[in-house]
């Protein structure tokens, strides 16, 4: 593909210099409103799949194992110190994918059982120090 090819391709919007927010109006005739609502629509839009996502992450978990997952978030928020998702690893039994606690901690932030507070990293050797959120409890904890 030669330079004049590539500059010629039709732009897809996922390129980092396509940004959605630095993209001029379709006509003259819109408005600031009118792409903000276009964005908000978008941030919507981008809610509802990732709300879509973990509902069904959830809806497909063996439910005892998130009753485990989610009493020992309970637990740990109750004794009010920041946690990881490495202490609640440690008081339950593993879980059959590595992504399931994630949307049992995201449950717990919605029903406001505990709040993200910073960032620490990993002791488990399998995490390699990789980061990991601090908890601590919510305003419903």
């Amino acid at each position: 593909m030669t330079a004049d090819e590539r500059a010629a391709r039709p732009r897809t919007g996922t390129a980092p210099d396509e940004n959605v927010a630095s993209r001029k109006p379709l006509n003259d005739e819109c408005t600031a409103a009118e792409n903000n609502l276009i964005l908000a629509t978008l941030a919507d839009l981008s809610r509802a799949v990732r709300d879509a996502g973990v509902a069904a992450a959830n809806g497909n978990q063996d439910h005892w194992w998130a009753s485990c997952c989610d009493a020992a978030i309970r637990y740990l928020a109750a004794l009010d110190r920041p946690f990881t998702a490495d202490d609640v690893q440690a008081l339950i039994p593993t879980a059959d994918h590595p992504c399931r606690m994630g949307g049992r901690f995201y449950a717990a932030i919605r029903a406001g059982i505990i709040r993200p507070v910073g960032y620490t990293l990993s002791e488990r050797p399998s995490r390699r120090r990789g980061v990991l959120r601090l908890y601590q409890r919510g305003v419903a904890g």
